[in-house]
């Protein structure tokens, strides 16, 4: 099977899904602008781009869309520096619309 730019095939084994053994990844691409500032202030293209995926992916995890480990892959880094990545954008790793109360009635018999 042949796969253009737009997609990655990758192999993987899984413990929890034992047998599937090939996953497509479907990736698309954004362009944006971005103002001579940024290069005046010390920042490469190259630089401003990992900012860029960066940020959006913390988003993407923020909004509940991106797992906090497929965002970490997705960026090339385990899930604990994804971890404090979100810290440092002042976002909170921990889901926060989590209702204890009804957990813990449905957890009791």
């Amino acid at each position: 099977m042949r796969y253009n730019g737009s997609r990655t095939r990758r192999a993987y084994e899984s413990q929890w899904a034992p047998g599937k053994k090939w996953h497509v990844m479907t990736t698309h691409k954004v362009e944006i602008g971005y103002p001579d500032e940024a290069l005046e202030g010390g920042l490469d293209e190259a630089q401003i781009k990992a900012l860029a995926r960066e940020a959006l992916y913390v988003r993407l995890h923020e909004q509940g869309l991106l797992s906090s480990g497929r965002a970490a892959e997705l960026l090339g880094m385990t899930r604990w520096v994804f971890l404090d990545l979100l810290d440092r954008y002042g976002v909170s790793s921990f889901d926060e619309n989590i209702d204890f109360d009804e957990k813990l009635r449905r957890a009791r018999p």
